[in-house]
């Protein structure tokens, strides 16, 4: 329940990533792009301290480069091409 929970999460949150940046003022994409990023991951930090705390589990060094990985490359490369494609007037 918590799995498919999570990833109902995850749209809604790619839902409103969408909708704060369709109307973000006029930035440079690159600051929009960070911007957003930077405000999902505040958003989603204290969640993460309170459902997971205390931390019982020791994770390899493989775990951490998976999670850098999957947190800067593939979304931050989609909240970079969003940013992209509505400065450029497409709508998504």
């Amino acid at each position: 329940v918590i799995a498919e929970l999570s990833v109902i999460g995850g749209a809604c949150c790619f839902a409103v990533a969408a909708v704060v940046t369709r109307r973000a003022p006029k930035l440079a994409i690159t600051t929009l792009s960070a911007g957003v990023m930077i405000a999902a991951a505040l958003t989603a930090l204290p969640i993460a301290l309170i459902l997971d705390w205390p931390f019982a589990i020791t994770p390899t060094p493989q775990a951490y480069w998976a999670i850098v990985w999957l947190g800067f490359f593939p979304t931050g490369l989609a909240t970079f091409l969003s940013c992209y494609r509505l400065a450029l007037g497409f709508s998504p």
